[in-house]
């Protein structure tokens, strides 16, 4: 005795197939974007905490507490402290054509293609170990204190090359008392603040990506937006 047999047909197996692929289709490129953002993130993490330590070795290792006690005003004081204290792979220089050498283009845009960020700074521009591209400046200040900053692609030449994205700038900075050091995306002295995000990266009317590091620290070191 042959019993019956439930089963799909044909054309439930093909609907069942063609919501699945809908679904995917849907799902997919969030979950890659997701994915990716948190590498850039982890890089920046990872650099992040790489450039504080330098620094305060640095700092430790000249015997000083002050920034504007050490050679950090000049392009030549810059590309000595990045070489000394990083795994340098490229040594792209600071003249005409360092940066296109090092990031592969000098303009990048935002990360949510508003407005186009200003050029690379033409500063002491290396490539690390991990992949990152540094174009770092430093000039003295009128109050005679060394004002230190950098753009930073944490993976270099690959993609995506979107200010906010892979791109981003630090500043490197002493508070009021002329002696805490810090590392953040403001150029005065304090804390990630996330005004600095309303007012600059978060601003689609305004090309720096200050503020986009504020952000990212400020949400747990995600990148929210």
């Amino acid at each position: 005795m042959i019993k019956n047999r439930s089963g799909f047909t044909l054309a439930e197996v093909l609907v069942t197939l063609g919501v699945i692929g809908v679904v995917a289709v849907m799902t997919i490129p969030t979950l890659v974007t997701s994915y990716q953002k948190q590498g850039y993130v982890a890089a920046l993490q990872k650099n992040y905490s790489m450039l504080s330590q330098a620094m305060e070795q640095y700092l430790s290792d000249q015997r000083v507490e002050r920034l504007k006690e050490t050679e950090l005003s000049t392009l030549d004081g810059v590309g000595k402290f990045l070489n000394d204290y990083f795994k340098v792979t490229k040594d792209c220089g600071s003249g005409e054509g360092s940066v296109a050498a090092c990031f592969g283009k000098n303009t990048y845009p935002k990360w949510n293609y508003k407005t186009t960020t200003s050029n690379i700074p033409a500063g002491y521009c290396v490539i690390l170990a991990n992949g990152a591209a540094i174009s770092m400046q430093a000039e003295r200040g009128t109050n005679g204190q060394a004002n230190v900053f950098l753009y930073i692609d944490v993976n270099g030449k690959k993609g995506p090359n979107i200010a906010g994205r892979d791109l981003f700038l630090l500043n490197f900075f002493q508070d009021a008392d002329d002696k805490t050091f810090k590392l953040s995306d403001k150029n005065m002295a304090g804390d990630f603040n996330m005004s600095y995000w309303n007012d600059f990266c978060g601003n689609d009317e305004v090309s720096t990506i200050y503020g986009c590091v504020s952000k990212i620290a400020l949400d747990g070191w995600k990148m929210n937006y």
